[in-house]
């Protein structure tokens, strides 16, 4: 009867504990190996983190304990150390974020706001020089076609010259004077 009445007792134990999460304190000396502090920088870096009050530590047996939070707050405040960033600026950069990251983030926002602004006035420019270009006539597409107007000009040309040099000179006997080597013929 008292072993039926143990091994229920376990069960139960059993069932209520799988849902309960056990938060087991980290002392200085774990939380030092975690990190891979020295015993004297991780227990600076909590007392000032306690101090700015992301946790509360407690003593227990005349041990001080943390909770789990705080090794991971140790080791960003040791990296931010040792990229040169003084103890007490490094501790506000946890609390609110990285003041020096937000700028580069406001620079990189603004940057993006000005290339949207400069793509709009590209794009606007663009559509308008392609509506100039539907209005231009339309050029040769081919040596054939190139071939045939060099032709009718060199025809319209010898016309010309007959009636000018009746007159005595004039529009295309001055053009053909100057761009000759247009109007000979092969």
């Amino acid at each position: 009867m008292l072993s039926n009445t143990i091994v229920s007792a376990l069960i139960r134990f059993k069932a209520v504990s799988s849902h309960l999460r056990v938060v087991i304190p980290l002392n200085i000396n774990e939380i030092a190996k975690q990190t891979g502090l020295p015993y004297s920088t991780a227990r600076k870096y909590l007392v000032l983190l306690e101090e700015a009050g992301y946790f509360r530590s407690s003593m227990v047996e005349g041990a001080r304990e943390f909770p789990k939070e705080a090794p991971p707050l140790v080791a960003r405040l040791s990296r931010l150390s040792n990229d040169g960033v003084p103890l007490k600026e490094a501790i506000e950069r946890l609390k609110g974020g990285d003041l020096e990251e937000k700028n580069k983030l406001d620079e990189i926002d603004n940057q993006l706001k000005n290339l949207t602004n400069n793509l709009a006035g590209i794009s606007q420019l663009l559509q308008v020089e392609l509506s100039k270009l539907q209005n231009v006539p339309a050029l040769p597409e081919s040596v054939d076609q190139l071939s045939k107007l060099r032709q009718d000009i060199l025809r319209l040309s010898e016309r010309l010259d007959k009636a000018e040099i009746s007159k005595g000179g004039g529009f295309w006997f001055h053009l053909k004077a100057a761009f000759g080597s247009i109007f000979k013929k092969n």
